[in-house]
């Protein structure tokens, strides 16, 4: 955030290929946990839901984040 403040989380991913897609194209799928903040985002937590459609020869990402996240109060 432009005040500093900072989300903190943990990716685990993983890359796939299809045998009918090209070598330089690849698809990765992985959840983001978010695991807390600093500052006014201290209490944060959630799972964001990550797709990116990679294409090694055009030196592309196309990224794709759904989810959801709330605020825990101390």
């Amino acid at each position: 955030m432009a005040n500093g403040d900072k989300v903190f989380g943990r990716y685990e991913g993983t890359a796939q290929a299809t045998t009918s897609q090209s070598t330089e194209k690849r698809t990765v799928v992985g959840n983001l946990v978010l695991t807390g903040g600093t500052g006014k985002l201290r209490g944060i937590h959630g799972t964001i839901h990550v797709l990116t459609d990679t294409d090694l020869s055009k030196e592309l990402n196309d990224t794709k984040f759904e989810g959801e996240y709330w605020m825990e109060r101390d």
